[in-house]
């Protein structure tokens, strides 16, 4: 009788911590076989797993990239869209340029947007540019330059590179929002709150090739010689079957098209360029067995991101998005983004609301005007377009204050804070958890610009201990409580933290909708794909 009530005992408080809870695996979840067949096919990637070692805040980043780059062999890739000219910009090229006189045979490789020199005040390349194409002895691809003569390079708002790697030897990753400059590396008032993500392990081969393959289609189409089918569909075809053999079949189901031999030397370069990474597949990586984190590496390109509909006509996709939107299906308790620029599309925005109003909870952290970095007005109006509806279905968003109160305690105590507090003057991470347990890093902004004209490149970590991690950077930024136990050092003074965020209320930005004034939040809604 003891072991009946024992046993209707230990039933009952699996029952109340398991049955009568919210509380849902969604690891388990998604790796369901179903399930996890089908993140393979909206991710086009599967899962590794690797060493991760989040890098939150520019110094730790830096650091780590410098020590990559001291520590590398036999080659280096690297994609970022801007190089600034400036402390930061240019010890990291100092630090390529040593490893090229130390190890003149290493294979440097570098992919830039094309905007990169007017980005940072460079047009002529007399101030780094120059500099940075002859330590890379003229291997880098400036991405999508106007100068290529192709249709869709005429369009300067569109198709430009915006993710962010560092690869060495195949081994090692990052990822993340970091360009090359003070902003991001660097620490004090003028710094960027940002997030990178070191990877060791299988996915940074995988980044290897994805980078190998997108500077041979770079490379390809800057010469004007090499032809590519005038048709749309053809050419999007083309595209998919070179870059990911098999993904034709599936976003064109139906369709095989006839490539002439001169438009079709494309699958060759491709081919070819990864040739140079076959025997890292063997003996140079470490044990998958030796990592323990899960991740995915996802890569969106508005190049080949197109698919057939049902009307036979191309329909843009992303797969970073389309895969938040799977997982936010088998969430069941919150889902927090980190976003820069809250400027969505109707189908996110959608996407977010039908999770908040299934019961899972969206919470946003963002810039605010005072931490935005350019346009701060005009930006943030584009971003309080898309606050409207989300706040109304219970949605939480925070804005982000930026340094503008630790500005005032140095302006009021006469005094100097020392450049290890500043958080950050702007939001530049890009993070997502879900139900603290899966979480992504990512170039991408979850915003119009990424979800359609840019490349970006996400790391997608199953992992709770890992997840945890990224959690507290919200947590730390948004908590009420947590401000009034830090102390900040002042000069001789310990003073209390002021409030990073501030929580957005719908009747905060109520005004904004008001008949007469509701065209300064929907000209820059209409405008936000140059934001």
């Amino acid at each position: 009788m003891k072991a009946l009530k024992k046993m209707a005992f230990s039933t009952a408080v699996f029952l109340c911590l398991n049955g009568f809870t919210k509380t849902s695996n969604l690891i388990e979840k998604l790796n369901s076989p179903a399930n996890k067949e089908k993140l393979n096919f909206i991710s086009q990637t599967e899962k590794t797993f690797n060493k991760v070692e989040l890098l939150h805040l520019g110094k730790k980043s830096f650091q780590k990239r410098i020590k990559l780059i001291n520590e590398a062999e036999n080659f280096i890739y690297h994609t970022v869209p801007y190089w600034h000219n400036d402390e930061k910009g240019n010890e990291i090229y100092k630090a390529f340029f040593k490893k090229k006189e130390q190890n003149p045979d290493i294979d440097l490789k570098l992919i830039m947007d094309w905007s990169s020199n007017i980005t940072a005040s460079d047009p002529l390349g007399k101030k780094i540019y120059n500099r940075i194409n002859k330590v890379f002895r003229g291997n880098v691809l400036r991405w999508n330059h106007p100068n290529w003569l192709r249709q869709w390079s005429l369009k300067i708002a569109e198709n430009h590179v915006h993710e962010k790697m560092l690869i060495v030897d195949g081994k090692s990753l990052i990822i993340g929002g970091m360009n090359n400059g003070t902003s991001y590396y660097g620490q004090g008032p003028e710094s960027w709150h940002d997030t990178d993500l070191y990877i060791e392990g299988p996915a940074a081969l995988k980044g290897a090739k994805i980078f190998s393959k997108v500077n041979a289609l770079g490379n390809y189409l800057k010469d004007y010689k090499n032809k590519v089918p005038i048709s749309r569909k053809k050419r999007i075809w083309l595209f998919q079957k070179s870059m990911f053999p098999g993904s034709e079949k599936i976003y064109y189901p139906s369709k095989h098209y006839k490539i002439s031999h001169k438009r079709g030397r494309l699958e060759k370069a491709v081919r070819d360029s990864l040739k140079e990474l076959e025997y890292l597949d063997e003996d140079t990586l470490i044990k998958e067995e030796e990592g323990k984190t899960p991740v995915r590496l996802i890569y969106d390109n508005p190049l080949i991101n197109y698919k057939l509909d049902n009307k036979n006509k191309l329909q843009k996709f992303n797969k970073t998005i389309d895969t938040v939107e799977f997982i936010l299906k088998h969430s069941k308790n919150e889902a927090i983004f980190i976003i820069p620029y809250f400027t969505l599309t109707k189908n996110f925005q959608n996407i977010l609301l039908k999770a908040q109003k299934r019961g899972v909870q969206i919470k946003v952290l963002t810039n605010s005007i005072k931490s935005m970095d350019y346009f701060p007005e005009f930006m943030h109006n584009a971003m309080i377009y898309s606050y409207k509806k989300l706040l109304q279905n219970g949605a939480q968003i925070y804005e982000w204050q930026g340094h503008e109160g630790l500005k005032d305690l140095e302006r009021v105590h006469n005094c100097k804070i020392p450049d290890s507090f500043w958080p950050g003057s702007t939001i530049h991470s890009k993070l997502a958890i879900f139900d603290d347990q899966v979480s992504m890093v990512s170039s991408h902004n979850f915003n119009l610009r990424s979800e359609k004209y840019n490349s970006e490149i996400t790391a997608l970590i199953e992992d709770r201990a890992f997840t945890k991690n990224i959690k507290s950077i919200f947590y730390k930024a948004v908590s009420d409580k947590q401000p009034r136990k830090r102390k900040i050092t002042c000069g001789k003074l310990k003073l209390d933290y002021p409030q990073q965020t501030k929580l957005i209320k719908f009747s905060d930005i109520r005004s904004h909708f008001k008949k007469g004034k509701r065209f300064k939040v929907k000209i820059p809604h209409l405008l936000r794909r140059y934001l």
